[in-house]
């Protein structure tokens, strides 16, 4: 019988922040908001963000929806990708697929 080794890989960052709170201000109210959805490219994000931009619209009043996909799903996504939701957009959802 051989010896075979596994490698586990974890996601896990390790970093730290540090100096304050990195999170994006709440917005208390979506209505009349420009809802950004970014498609990670998995095999079923697009379907997953779709149904949440119906919602968004129907549920929520957001004034319209932009949706935007990733080059690859194996890298992060492009600075000039995440500059332009930033400038098109209120708030993003990243969908994120099996």
């Amino acid at each position: 019988m051989s010896q075979e080794r596994i490698v586990l890989l974890s996601p896990v960052g390790r970093g730290q922040v540090t100096g304050g709170d990195w999170r994006a201000p709440r917005l208390r109210d979506l209505r009349g908001k420009v809802a950004g959805l970014l498609d990670d490219r998995m095999s079923t994000s697009d379907h997953f963000l779709a149904r949440v931009g119906e919602l968004l619209l129907e549920q929520q009043g957001v004034a319209r929806v932009v949706s935007r996909r990733k080059p690859t799903p194996v890298l992060g996504s492009p600075p000039e990708l995440i500059a332009a939701m930033v400038r098109e957009c209120d708030f993003v959802v990243v969908g994120c697929g099996t």
